[in-house]
């Protein structure tokens, strides 16, 4: 019971999100935005039973996890980092679902302004940051495999290039969640742009993949 209980409580968060959901997607108006333009005006809309999809999507990654569990055997040493993937996940989807059902609460109408948007972007790209933090942690006990973690030819053909790559790789990836935390933090007080908070994270994702692709490949011999 004890092994499984990071799978065991994100099925149980997974469920709740669903039924909390499904209770609050009724109350929605009947129509919603569903895209915004770069000043946060709604250039279009929707039924408000579109948001069935993020409300499913946590217990579809929960679902998806445990398949590839199952297929593996009960020795398998990357189970509980597995596991803890599939907590961190369903965390982080249950939050993207919340701050999609806040930003539904006012009935759409195109160029309509959404003056609340920029908060929820200011949330969405510390949420992407706190996840980068969170798997960061993990990366260290990732032992080689074809699902999880930095699957590059290098690391995959050198079980050492894979040690050393995903030790130093969480330890890039905890940095640049600091990191976005506090551009995040930065941005809200100085009035900056959402929009610029996501590509800055992109960059930043970017540049992740090369700093650990190249560490792989200065180590692929090791």
């Amino acid at each position: 019971m004890k092994k499984n209980k990071p799978m065991i409580i994100s099925f149980a968060l997974s469920i709740l999100n669903l039924i909390a959901s499904l209770i609050y997607i009724p109350t929605l108006p009947d129509t919603v935005p569903t895209h915004f333009d770069v000043n946060w005006q709604v250039d279009a809309i929707g039924s408000k039973w579109i948001m069935l999809i993020p409300a499913f999507l946590p217990l579809l990654v929960s679902i998806g996890i445990l398949l590839e569990l199952k297929l593996r055997k009960k020795d398998y040493p990357n189970r509980k980092p597995l596991q803890i993937t599939m907590l961190i996940l369903t965390i982080f989807f249950i939050c993207v679902n919340w701050f999609l059902l806040w930003t539904m609460q006012v009935e759409a109408v195109i160029g309509a302004k959404m003056e609340h948007m920029p908060h929820i972007g200011y949330l969405l790209t510390l949420a992407y940051g706190l996840l980068l933090i969170a798997m960061g942690n993990y990366f260290p006990t990732i032992t080689p495999n074809n699902t999880l973690g930095i699957k590059i030819s290098w690391t995959l053909n050198n079980e050492q290039c894979w040690k050393l790559t995903h030790r130093f790789g969480g330890k890039v990836f905890v940095i640049a969640g600091f990191l976005m935390v506090l551009i995040d933090v930065i941005a809200m007080i100085a009035g900056l742009s959402p929009e610029w908070l996501l590509i800055i994270f992109m960059v930043i994702l970017m540049a992740v993949f090369v700093i650990t692709s190249v560490y792989a490949y200065q180590h692929r011999n090791d």
